[in-house]
């Protein structure tokens, strides 16, 4: 591997690790980049599939995003697809009647100046300046290392479960949520409502404005897809803790005057610089 191209890769992983803290994502991100020996064995093993003035090999560089939850899916996407120009996308639907791993896999032109950097694409034409992005869950992700390894083959109809399973932990979630509403246990209910990376407690005064005017009943009624969407297409840059993310809820959905007048000014002069 050249020295140039994993300084890349691990500016790609930086760039695309920080988006994601910013959002409050729960997520791993891997990678890896292509050593030369692996370039050459793809080169001889399919000759003629590449060439210097046609289709070239994209995957230079590999990133693996893994997400606890397969709402967060979209998400991710749209935050890389944000970041970097995407240049094409492969995602499957699950088929229950044909048994296979699915994929959902995107190519993203890599920044001029560090293909300028490459040592790689500077040296062989038959490699593309893009980098490949798959997405997956936790679930998924396991999945197709078994099936990489042929196990899969023979547990047909375990893939459509594991995408049961997915989607079956969110509603968990859901249903932790609404109990927690429910018996007015504000901290787990923000906690399982977002299902973010939030840490802290939420402080007194905070718990004691849920409980009242049916701030509780209308924090637990916004759409969290709508939430991480308007922070992920902002500029904003806040600690993701409880507090915060309540403070910033109010802000775009509730309009609580109670709540904004216990918000920090820091907080709120951010809010409208990003939101106004």
């Amino acid at each position: 591997m050249e020295a140039s191209d994993k300084r890349i890769a691990n500016q790609l992983y930086n760039s695309i690790d920080s988006e994601f803290n910013r959002v409050g994502l729960l997520f791993r991100v891997f990678y890896r980049v292509k050593s030369k020996e692996s370039l050459t064995k793809k080169l001889n093993n399919t000759p003629g599939k590449y060439s210097e003035n046609g289709k070239k090999i994209q995957d230079l560089f590999g990133f693996r995003v893994t997400l606890y939850y397969p709402d967060d899916l979209k998400v991710a996407q749209s935050i890389v697809s944000t970041m970097f120009e995407k240049i094409d996308q492969t995602v499957d639907e699950i088929n229950n009647s044909i048994f296979d791993a699915t994929r959902c896999n995107f190519i993203y032109k890599l920044p001029s100046d560090l293909t300028e950097e490459s040592a790689t694409l500077n040296c062989e034409p038959k490699v593309d300046n893009t980098f490949e992005v798959q997405f997956r869950t936790v679930l998924s992700e396991g999945w197709h290392e078994v099936e990489h390894d042929d196990l899969g083959r023979a547990l047909n109809g375990i893939l459509p479960t594991l995408e049961t399973s997915d989607w079956g932990m969110s509603k968990l979630f859901e249903d932790l949520s609404y109990r927690h509403y429910k018996s007015s246990n504000w901290e787990a209910m923000v906690r399982t409502k977002f299902r973010l990376r939030l840490s802290g407690s939420l402080n007194a005064k905070l718990l004691e404005l849920c409980s009242a005017n049916q701030n509780g009943k209308k924090l637990y009624r916004i759409n969290r897809k709508e939430l991480l969407d308007k922070v992920s297409k902002s500029n904003l840059k806040i600690p993701m803790n409880l507090n915060n993310v309540v403070y910033l809820s109010n802000y775009l959905f509730l309009k609580s005057q109670e709540i904004l007048d216990v918000t920090p000014i820091p907080l709120l002069n951010m809010f409208e610089e990003n939101f106004s």
